[in-house]
């Protein structure tokens, strides 16, 4: 009774399950086992009598010899092995089924140095293989499509820059170099024009590119900038007043910062500034008389460690209807399409604002009437409040390029000093070189990477290099490169100052260039005065390079 309830189990099994004799032999298989290898007990007895064994593979699809499938392992070294997974050659159709098997040696008695049997147990796991390797398929398409996602905006951001450089920088040249006598006041009026009309489409390009950042996992938010907060309201403050003034508005501007408030604080100052900057170009563009305001307060909170700032921009415009409330922050939305023909804009600032205070660990939110007493909108915005005792870092401000300084000193530093500058784009080249002449600089060019290195070695002379990174033959990471090797082979004692001067401005390649041996990275379109301010910031390196 007990050795036909043994064998009613052993067919009923839903597992496989196959024994062998001491020499690896098959003896028996229950129906599953047949049902899973294809061959009856009779069929897999006959293919071993030829010396066959069942053709196998490892999971990285190489052959899986029949000397090491788990029952002949098990019969050698007298161990249990389990959970192998293998890939089974169906030998009817050809097909690949996944089992799992373990096995399990008998012994005989006492004694264990020999088994006299194996079994081995084995679930078909073909399914779920297949479905853990549609979930991978998906996966590797979906880290390739980020890939190609992140390439796209990478190549978007360097082909859209570029040309812009050229625009914006030639327009610097000419605003800079103080040619109201030649020119007429309305020429000069059309050329800030031209020069606001492109700082306007390279904030809206910088708009798309972060909301794709963010939606790719590349945007980072950093907390160990030191600030001060007088220097956020006053930079927005002055923001405020031009805005106003150029929209020609009776619109009065306030700013207020609570007492409580310690006035340098940590966090991320540039994305900061981004947030109210665009909380406070909104409040202007759409009021059309009355005021805006920004006040800071700190959150009632009873827990100290966990104190936040709120930062309120508030405004008398027309409101914002309930129903829309929350849709103002999804991309691309404003109220109707009437405020968009009327105000311009992407409208991606506040679905990007509403992101970066989420990411700096505090919120946007939006109150408004579109009636009555309180008619107009607030918005709060939210983050940690982080007081520290540190000196603030200087930031300096983004200066119009309405002149370019040329103190005697500054000029005396730079007569004589020569400049190379690899850039693979004439009118960039072209741009940057008269930049530079005009401020004092020596230039010498050079076309790509490797007729940087060339030119570097044949110049002696060359006390700074204007890298660009995306360049023919061999790009700038490369050139620096090999600019460092020959400078560490020739025991250089003052390594020349290697600026990058690149339209590359996705996540990464700032310290991508630092990492491969430059000095500093400035991105396109280039500001002249930051330009001139960088050369200034390493006239000494240049002073004190020399070559053997």
């Amino acid at each position: 009774e007990s050795e036909e309830r043994y064998r009613n189990l052993f067919e009923s099994m839903a597992q496989g399950v196959v024994y062998h004799d001491a020499e690896g032999n098959f003896i028996a298989a229950n129906p599953a086992a047949e049902r899973i290898l294809g061959l009856t007990i009779d069929e897999l007895m006959e293919k071993q009598l030829r010396g066959e064994s069942c053709q196998a593979i490892h999971e990285d699809g190489s052959e899986f010899p029949g000397d090491i499938q788990p029952a002949m392992v098990a019969l050698k070294t007298s161990r249990a092995v389990k959970n192998v997974t293998m890939g089974m050659i169906h030998p009817k159709d050809g097909e690949v089924y996944w089992i799992k098997v373990d096995a399990i040696p008998r012994f005989k008695g006492n004694d264990k140095s020999a088994p006299s049997q194996v079994y081995c147990t084995f679930t078909d796991i073909t399914e779920s293989k297949r479905f853990e390797q549609t979930i991978l398929q998906a996966k590797h398409k979906a880290e390739l499509a980020d890939k190609l996602k992140s390439a796209f905006l990478a190549n978007m951001s360097h082909e859209i820059r570029t040309p812009l450089n050229g625009i914006m920088g030639h327009i610097d040249l000419i605003l800079a170099n103080d040619l109201e006598e030649s020119f007429r006041t309305d020429n000069l009026e059309g050329l800030r024009v031209a020069r606001g009309s492109g700082e306007l489409l390279l904030s809206i390009i910088q708009d798309i590119l972060d909301l794709s950042k963010i939606e790719a996992g590349q945007m980072e938010v950093k907390n160990d900038d030191i600030f001060s907060v007088k220097a956020i309201v006053d930079q927005t403050s002055s923001l405020a007043d031009t805005l106003i003034s150029q929209k020609k508005k009776d619109i009065k501007f306030l700013a207020d910062v609570n007492d409580e408030i310690h006035d340098t604080i940590s966090g991320d100052r540039f994305r900061l500034q981004q947030v109210i900057n665009n909380l406070i170009s909104n409040a202007v563009k759409f009021t059309t008389h009355g005021t805006v305001s920004l006040c800071l307060r700190l959150q009632d909170d009873d827990d100290s460690d966990k104190k936040m700032i709120e930062i309120r921009v508030r405004d008398t415009g027309k409101g914002i209807p309930e129903s829309h409330l929350e849709s103002i922050f999804e991309p691309f939305r404003q109220v109707d399409f009437v405020d968009t023909r009327q105000h311009g804009g992407t409208g991606l600032g506040l679905t990007i604002s509403r992101k970066l205070a989420r990411m700096m660990g505090g919120d946007l939110r939006v109150e408004s009437a579109a009636s009555g007493p309180r008619k107009g909108s607030t918005l709060f915005f939210t983050l940690p409040y982080r007081p520290t005792k540190k000196r603030p870092s200087i930031t300096p401000p983004n200066d119009q390029p309405s002149s370019i300084p040329r103190s005697e000193e500054t000029n005396a530093l730079r007569r004589g000093r020569k400049v190379l500058v690899a850039e693979d784009d004439a009118v960039s080249r072209k741009m940057v070189k008269r930049m530079l002449e005009i401020t004092g600089y020596q230039v010498i060019l050079a076309e790509n990477g490797q007729e940087a290195v060339s030119t570097y070695e044949m110049n002696s002379d060359v006390g700074l290099i204007l890298m660009d990174v995306q360049m023919p033959k061999m790009d700038g990471l490369d050139a620096t490169k090999l600019i460092r090797q020959k400078e560490s082979a020739n025991s250089i004692s003052c390594n020349v100052p290697i600026i990058a001067l690149s339209a590359g401005a996705m996540k990464g390649d700032h310290e991508r260039g630092l990492a491969n041996g430059m000095t500093d990275y400035l991105t396109k379109p280039v500001n002249f005065k930051l330009l001139v301010r960088t050369l200034e910031k390493y006239i000494g390196c240049i002073e004190n390079h020399h070559k053997p």
